[in-house]
């Protein structure tokens, strides 16, 4: 059954760690992306109360898809515990209650192509819990909830969670990294307005 759960719940952590493992063991760079990445940063920083809930976690693979299959497997094989289901073609798969969503393709980034490769070797390493892990660079995580179809209030959450966490961060880039759509920076701009107020 699927559940929704903060980075920090053990059953959501234990699959992190369980995915983390079998990349880290298949040789294959990869950082925690999305809401889950969001969290992440806020947790490492003992925000633990600003966490939200997801039943998903986004990760970024410098990788092709059949060596993120082998990872799973191996999952699969190393955790009899946690039923694996995979979906290649939509390149998603469930881990025990977790949904996981890899993005491998520079075309997935929406007009952040460029950045893909760059997200994960910049990746930072946060310790959560005493579990080390690789989150996507805070910009391009922004960038990222910005430059969706819409902005959902979901995101919003995300972008003031990264704001919150502390972690230093390259507006001018941001600004770059959201140049197709220009309008966006200035839900940015509003989130970081509304946080200063509270």
């Amino acid at each position: 059954m699927r559940g929704r759960f903060r980075i920090v719940d053990p059953v959501c952590l234990a699959v992190i760690k369980a995915l983390a493992d079998a990349f880290d063991e298949e040789g294959l760079p990869f950082a925690i992306a999305g809401g889950m990445g969001a969290q992440a940063l806020l947790a490492a920083a003992g925000l633990e109360h600003l966490l939200r809930a997801t039943g998903d976690v986004d990760v970024v693979v410098n990788g092709e898809d059949a060596r993120i299959v082998r990872a799973l497997n191996r999952l699969a094989a190393d955790h009899p515990d946690l039923c694996v289901v995979q979906n290649p073609a939509a390149k998603n798969a469930r881990v025990g209650p977790l949904n996981v969503d890899w993005i491998n393709e520079p075309s997935r980034l929406r007009g952040m192509e460029h950045a893909l490769a760059a997200s994960v070797e910049r990746a930072r390493v946060v310790r959560v819990r005493q579990i080390d892990l690789p989150v996507q660079e805070p910009e391009v995580l922004i960038a990222a909830k910005l430059t969706g179809q819409k902005v959902r209030p979901q995101d919003e959450l995300d972008i003031a969670g990264v704001l919150q966490s502390g972690v230093m961060l390259d507006e001018v880039r941001l600004q770059d990294l959201v140049a197709a759509r220009p309008s966006r920076f200035e839900v940015f701009v509003e989130v970081r307005k509304r946080l200063v107020k509270e």
